[in-house]
């Protein structure tokens, strides 16, 4: 039972990365298609759309591996704890500039200290898990 909620999570979860790379890279061909009259120089736009693009198939690649194991390497889990401590680095610095940035966004905090304190706490039972050296 355990195992097929689990299973079940990873194909939300990865039918989840699979709509926002989508809708992201829908994104970025509607605005090389038709630029904003902002006045961001056209160079800037290239590369804000080139990083949001890569990002997207990126998350398109990690929701696919999600969903299908046989994509996964030697079909076991899809990041490792380097990638866990660098997701977790990364999203500590958004959290620190989102406080920093003033009062206003500060009470929504709570769920990303959350997610933090979960990938922490994983990374953690992970790094025990392993056999030692």
């Amino acid at each position: 039972m355990q195992e097929l909620f689990r299973r079940l999570v990873e194909l939300v979860v990865g039918l989840v990365a699979l709509a926002i790379a989508g809708l992201t890279i829908w994104m970025c061909v509607d605005t090389t298609v038709h630029p904003p009259d902002t006045g961001v120089p056209r160079y800037a736009l290239w590369a804000i759309v080139y990083l949001l693009a890569f990002g997207a198939f990126a998350l398109a690649t990690f929701g696919l591996r999600l969903m299908i194991p046989r994509l996964r390497a030697d079909g076991g889990r899809i990041i490792g704890l380097r990638g866990i401590g660098v997701f977790t680095f990364v999203y500590a610095c958004v959290v620190i500039f989102g406080l920093m940035m003033g009062p206003s966004l500060t009470q929504w905090t709570v769920a990303p200290v959350m997610i933090l304190a979960a990938t922490a706490m994983h990374w953690r039972a992970r790094v025990r898990a392993r056999p030692p050296r």
